[in-house]
């Protein structure tokens, strides 16, 4: 299909926008693949998908029902512990950490659902998943970020159904601030696509024409569809931005979209929360989510919270040597909630 499509040959770990795909591309390749593997296919899926291995790494688990759960680590004996996706990511980003936590605790992640816009919905999704690995609790939840935001979900639904919820550990998971700028939404959503287009030029020293103010005025998925054209057709794509950087912007604004629609409600079970020490630089700050208070808002939603301040930035936890510290008092945790339940 992409011979045919983009008229040339292509090796299988190639990236398909790296190769020349345009949207007009895009659309035939989807069309024609739909027709051929019988079942319907995105445009969405193809940018989180870009190369012929993941492709047909894809269909496969389709075919075979797969769905948004991962095996990070399968074994162990002890009770499995849950990490979800941060936003715009997948759950590879705890890998690391994974080899830090007590290796008789397996460990899963959940990732992200193409299509599924309200946190709510993707919990709802997830249940069915999480039950089958661990059909009752009590349940170990965790989450870096947007993902922090899952397992908080994930437990007020599993608590609802009569569950206990034995560990949820929330890792600078920051509740939006109000917009209290004086700003329009549209007009924050505006200032956000300044910033992206700053990114771009600071980054890969490309301007991209792009009219913020109609962008912020459409719809979410029409501004990422007006987005990546625009990206696609001044060339941004095939020379400086890669179809996964791109496919990454394109999930975190529909993951922050999620974010601040959800209204988290209070919670009076245990919750351990992971707090960056750090500013995240300036470039890189968002104003509805530069909170400066240790607990992000959390104080306010969560009757009994552990707030356990970490070094690093919102985007370094993860990465060594920070990540060796969250590893340590998760550990801890963990230990502490086993010990707690006489097990």
């Amino acid at each position: 299909v992409w011979r045919e499509v983009l008229g040339r040959e292509a090796g299988v770990t190639q990236d398909f926008y790296g190769l020349g795909g345009d949207r007009e591309h895009a659309e035939r390749v989807t069309a024609l693949l739909a027709e051929r593997s019988g079942r319907e296919l995105t445009i969405s899926e193809l940018f989180e998908h870009p190369t012929i291995e993941r492709m047909a790494a894809h269909l496969r688990e389709e075919e075979h029902g797969s769905g948004p759960l991962r095996v990070l680590r399968g074994q162990g004996s002890k009770t499995p512990l849950f990490f979800f996706h941060p936003g715009g990511g997948d759950t590879t980003v705890y890998t690391q950490l994974t080899q830090l936590l007590d290796p008789a605790v397996p460990v899963y992640g959940f990732d992200r659902l193409e299509g599924v816009s309200a946190v709510e919905d993707r919990v709802r999704r997830y249940l069915p998943e999480l039950r089958a690995v661990q059909p009752h609790g009590p349940y170990r939840l965790a989450g870096w970020s947007f993902g922090g935001f899952l397992a908080f979900e994930t437990a007020q639904q599993l608590r609802r159904a009569g569950e206990t919820v034995e560990v949820l550990a929330m890792i600078d998971s920051i509740i939006p601030l109000p917009n209290d700028t004086g700003l329009s939404d549209v007009e924050l959503t505006e200032r956000r696509f300044e910033r992206f287009g700053e990114f771009l030029e600071s980054s890969y020293g490309r301007k991209i024409s792009l009219n913020y103010e109609k962008l912020a005025r459409l719809d979410d998925e029409s501004q990422v569809r007006l987005l990546v054209d625009t990206m696609q057709a001044e060339g941004l794509v095939n020379s400086a931005v890669s179809g996964a950087i791109l496919n990454h912007q394109r999930t975190s604004l529909l993951d922050t979209r999620s974010l601040e629609r959800y209204l988290p409600r209070p919670y009076d079970g245990p919750v351990s929360f992971f707090s960056a020490r750090d500013l995240t630089p300036g470039g890189l700050r968002d104003h509805r989510f530069d909170r400066r208070d240790p607990a992000r808002g959390w104080d306010a939603v969560c009757r009994d919270l552990d707030v356990i301040t970490v070094p690093g930035h919102h985007l370094s936890l993860l990465d060594p040597p920070n990540v060796d510290e969250i590893g340590r008092r998760l550990n801890v945790v963990l230990a502490a909630a086993r010990l707690a339940a006489g097990r």
